[in-house]
C-alpha cells in the first residue's frame, strides 16, 4: 500500500474519483481543483478546469469506454464530458451529451454503448446513442443515492445505494434480499471467483453474500 500525495507530485486537496488515461496514467478528479493526470515519473503531467471544458469544479466520477477506449467520460455537477489526448468534450462517443449532475456514472461492458449516469438524488439515466433513458421508482428503483452499478459474472446488472441492493430484470429492477442481514447504506460491492459477492455497508461493515433471496 502507498498513498501519493505532494511528495509524490499529486498536490491536490482531496480526491473525489479515480481512473486510468489511455496511455497509462492517473487521472483523478480533484475536490473544487479540477482534473489532474499524473505518472510516477513526472509527477503531475495535467489539470484541466472549467476554463478547459470540465463540467463544474469537481469530477465526481471517472469512466472508460467500452467501445472507444481512447478517451474516459468525466461526470461533475453540470453534467457528462468525455476527455481524450487531453481535450474535453461537451459530446461523447455515439453522440452522447448530458447536462445534468452526474454523480455515478458506470460504462456498461456488456451492454456496449450504454452509460449510466445519476446525480446524488433524482432519476438513473441510460444514456444511448439516440436516447436517454430514465428509470425512475416506477421501473422498481426507489428514491434515494446509489453508490454503485456492476456487472457481475453472470452478467447481472447490480445497483446498491442507500436503499438497499437492487438487479435489473429485464426493463425494470428488483430488489435483491438476504435472509440473515439487512442489506442498507452500501457503499462498493465485487464478486469473488467462487460467485460469493463481498458488499461493503456503512451501517453493518462488510457482507459476504452467496446467492440471493
Amino acid at each position: 500500500v502507498r498513498a501519493l500525495g505532494a511528495r509524490e507530485g499529486l498536490d491536490i486537496e482531496g480526491t473525489a474519483a479515480v481512473g486510468i488515461a489511455p496511455d497509462g496514467d492517473l487521472l483523478a478528479g480533484a475536490f473544487e481543483g479540477g482534473l489532474v493526470k499524473w505518472n510516477l515519473l513526472n509527477g503531475l503531467v495535467g489539470r484541466w478546469t472549467q476554463a478547459h471544458g470540465l463540467p463544474g469544479p469537481t469530477p465526481w466520477a471517472i469512466s472508460g469506454d467500452v467501445l472507444d477506449p481512447s478517451g474516459v467520460w468525466v461526470g461533475g455537477d453540470a453534467g457528462l464530458a468525455w476527455w481524450k489526448a487531453g481535450e474535453l468534450s461537451a459530446v461523447g462517443p455515439r453522440g452522447i451529451t448530458h447536462a445534468q449532475p452526474v454523480h455515478l456514472l458506470y460504462a456498461d461492458p456488456a451492454a456496449a454503448g450504454v452509460v449510466w449516469v445519476k446525480a446524488e438524488s433524482g432519476p438513473l439515466f441510460a444514456l444511448g446513442a439516440n436516447d436517454a433513458l430514465a428509470t425512475t421508482a416506477n421501473d422498481g428503483l426507489p428514491p434515494g443515492r446509489i453508490r454503485f452499478l456492476h456487472r457481475d459474472r453472470q452478467g447481472r446488472l447490480i445497483a446498491g445505494g442507500e436503499r438497499g441492493l437492487f438487479e435489473r430484470v429485464g426493463a425494470a429492477w428488483r430488489q435483491v434480499r438476504v435472509a440473515s442481514v439487512p442489506l442498507r447504506s452500501l457503499k462498493a460491492i465485487t464478486q469473488h471467483q467462487d460467485g460469493a459477492y463481498w458488499i461493503v455497508s456503512e451501517a453493518d461493515g462488510l457482507i459476504r453474500m452467496q446467492g440471493s433471496e
